[in-house]
């Protein structure tokens, strides 16, 4: 008993951290230093760690044989909850890290061209549209966790956007201007998202898990993919195990099964019976 309920604790430990890990991280580590990266790749491996030693514990409960199969559909149906849960946490978690890199190439990118190049160029890029791909992890979330040259949040975005009433892509122009500012000042982590992205990362998770897969929402990275995959692969084990049990004796290992009784003209008819009914005559 006293190991189920660690088990449960860690569980849900496995499932707070993926949501407070971005606000601790997003305002009180400087991004200069680049230690976002380092802290959210750690905490990401304690993640999946935890959801793995949890996926464990629910496995063996559900191939121990001992419980009745109602037991054991309620471990099923427990397994699957912490399934959609735990990696809608981790898909925060990728999403995340790969916002960070995504506004960190994009100013990088945008701040040479801006600096170094000529009119011409710029013009160019200008006329032509001309910009660099997206790096977020998945395609389709509707926010991102960090600020970029080409988002919407910035100030100076959102006064390009109050004066064109502009629904789409930040004018590229406009965003050459911003990429001269300094970067702390276009790259900051956007808390009023967080929930937001979240809510899309648990409904991906649900729609994965359930293999039901709409498109509006999918994986672009490999880590994604990846992650992706291992969450359909569980869905699909517990399904499998699931109907088993379903359609399996239900009161399996709660009772002992017993013979039909055989009638009492039968018996008695037996040669050992009638044997030993002569020796007690005697």
């Amino acid at each position: 008993m006293a190991n189920s309920k660690k088990k449960i604790l860690i569980a849900i430990v496995s499932v707070i951290v993926p949501l407070v890990f971005p606000d601790l991280v997003g305002q009180y580590f400087d991004i200069r230093k680049g230690s976002h990266i380092a802290v959210a790749i750690v905490i990401f491996l304690f993640c999946f760690a935890i959801i793995t030693r949890v996926m464990w514990f629910f496995l063996t409960r559900i191939f121990d044989f001992q419980f009745t199969s109602i037991a054991r559909l309620k471990y099923i149906l427990a397994g699957y909850l912490y399934v959609i849960v735990s990696f809608a946490g981790i898909f925060l978690l990728l999403s995340f890290v790969y916002d960070l890199f995504d506004a960190s190439n994009k100013y990088f990118y945008y701040n040479s061209i801006s600096v170094h190049d000529t009119v011409e160029v710029k013009d160019y890029m200008i006329e032509n549209n001309l910009r660099i791909n997206n790096e977020n992890a998945f395609q389709g979330i509707g926010g991102r966790l960090w600020s970029s040259v080409d988002s919407w949040e910035l100030p100076e975005n959102q006064g390009v956007l109050f004066l064109t009433n502009i629904t789409g892509q930040v004018p590229l122009k406009n965003i050459l201007e911003t990429a001269k500012l300094p970067r702390s000042r276009v790259i900051y982590y956007l808390d009023s998202n967080k929930w937001k992205v979240y809510a899309d990362c648990l409904y991906l998770s649900t729609v994965t898990v359930a293999t039901v897969g709409y498109g509006d929402i999918s994986p672009k990275t490999s880590f994604a993919r990846m992650f992706v995959a291992i969450e359909v692969l569980i869905g699909q084990l517990l399904l499998i195990i699931g109907l088993g049990t379903v359609f399996s004796d239900p009161f399996k290992g709660n009772h002992i099964h017993t013979r039909m009784r055989e009638p009492e003209s039968i018996i008695s008819s037996r040669p050992e019976v009638t044997r030993l009914n002569r020796n007690t005559d005697n």
